[in-house]
């Protein structure tokens, strides 16, 4: 995150990542369910040039609320946190 925005990362060819999350279910009615759980994301990079990627591991937690809408939609609302720069974000995704 750079700027509280997500996509400031370093740039390079080659990565790892891996997510983590829990989500609880709060509520499900008939139209509408809620869930709700933290999450944590850690990765990678780096590029055999030398000039990209970074020395570093990069680590984000946060959390992050999910809610669908008819069996379907599914709005995902989230609060990040970067554990390196202390940077943070809101974010949203939509899916179907």
């Amino acid at each position: 995150m750079r700027d509280g925005q997500k996509g400031g990362a370093p740039l390079g060819r080659n990565y790892m990542l891996a997510n983590w999350d829990i989500t609880k279910n709060i509520y499900s009615g008939p139209f509408v369910s809620l869930a709700l759980g933290p999450f944590v994301d850690t990765g990678k990079i780096s590029d055999p040039s030398g000039y990209f990627g970074s020395p570093d591991w990069l680590w984000d937690t946060g959390l992050q609320a999910r809610i669908r809408v008819f069996g379907s939609f599914e709005f995902v609302l989230g609060y990040g946190k970067d554990l390196r720069s202390g940077n943070n974000s809101f974010f949203t995704t939509v899916s179907r």
